[in-house]
């Protein structure tokens, strides 16, 4: 297979800009997936092996005023062509300027901006993410709640980063919702070979109500059905630590508090990862506890862990394999078990 990389310069004489650059780069996926769910042992969805692929594109440009102001714009068109509802998916557009930048578009909201999730440690994925898509991964906090167009401010100051998002509900029909506000803070300082990042934050808004919780059994790829949207608000904190006693060995923590009415959940994750010439294989387990608010010892847990392995052949060329298991525990109610695995190969341009 032959690569074809499309990268352009454009010099522009208009006054107050030196310069811009405008970038092309994608991905692709080629493999097999398959998976299968049931219900108290019962299969009720078998899903036998089938082929699987997949294509992504990015545009990205950038520039810089004679002031020296950096200022830029990205659009992802595999994600703008499934944004259904979403005017910004895949679309960002930033200015920065020394230590302060500001993002506005399909970005992450302050919380996620400062985290790096215990299922994204040293992780080389897999053709169809199974290992962050169980029921057990949390990797986004209320964002894309509204129509996905998210305002962020950061700030680095020594080894610490600030964020400040908001992300408002703009529907045309006229949006009732209130804002969804997120802060969060990140420390990350290398020692010798090993790196330690840390982070903290909040995300929320002050309307919660009552939601209805859904399964679509017939959805073996779909996401954890607690999904942030049906919470008012979140705390989420996590640890990771990396070093590299042999080629690059990674830990990672994660815990967060979830409150919303009428539920209060808490989440915890371990993630591992290892890196040794050119293999790389990647371990994590989550959790959702789940408590309904008036109703002592109501409860449902959550639970689900991804593995995934890669080998680089070179090039942008990686050989991929991915498995997941999730698990539901509904109080007194069924059992449901949902399994996932893909093989296949991932070429990045």
């Amino acid at each position: 297979m032959r690569t074809i990389l499309f990268s352009t310069t454009v010099l522009c004489a208009t006054a107050g800009v030196a310069a811009a650059d405008i970038a092309l780069t994608g991905s692709a996926e080629m493999g097999v997936s398959g998976g299968r769910a049931s219900v108290s042992g019962t299969t009720f969805l078998d899903r036998p092996l089938q082929f699987h692929q997949d294509i992504d594109v990015t545009f990205t440009m950038s520039g810089e005023s004679d002031n020296g102001i950096v200022f830029g714009a990205a659009i992802d068109l595999d994600e703008d062509a499934e944004a259904v509802g979403e005017d910004d998916g895949g679309v960002t557009v930033f200015i920065q300027s020394g230590n302060s930048a500001f993002f506005l578009g399909d970005t992450d909201g302050a919380l996620d901006a400062a985290l790096t999730e215990a299922g994204n440690i040293l992780n080389p994925g897999s053709i169809n993410d199974e290992s962050t898509s169980h029921w057990g991964y949390r990797g986004s906090y209320l964002d894309g709640t509204h129509d996905g167009q998210i305002a962020r401010f950061s700030y680095t100051f020594d080894s610490f980063t600030g964020q400040l998002s908001v992300e408002m509900d703009d529907d045309p029909a006229g949006g009732t919702s209130d804002p969804i506000y997120g802060i969060g803070l990140s420390y990350e300082r290398d020692y010798d070979n090993l790196n330690i990042r840390a982070g903290i934050g909040y995300q929320g808004r002050s309307e919660i109500s009552a939601q209805t919780f859904e399964f679509d059994g017939s959805n073996l790829y779909g996401q954890v059905f607690i999904d942030a949207e049906e919470f008012g608000g979140s705390l989420a904190a996590v640890w990771t630590l990396q070093g590299s006693a042999i080629d690059s060995i990674g830990v990672g923590v994660q815990a967060t508090r979830i409150v919303g009415f009428p539920f209060e959940a808490y989440h915890h994750a371990i993630g591992f990862g290892l890196t040794s010439g050119d293999f790389s294989f990647h371990a994590n387990y989550g959790q959702f506890e789940v408590d309904l608010f008036g109703f002592p010892g109501t409860f449902f847990d959550v639970q689900g862990y991804g593995l995934s392995a890669g080998y680089d052949l070179g090039g942008g060329a990686s050989l991929l394999a991915g498995y997941s298991s999730s698990e539901s525990d509904i109080g007194a109610g069924p059992f449901v078990d949902i399994e996932q695995y893909s093989f296949g190969l991932s070429f990045s341009f």
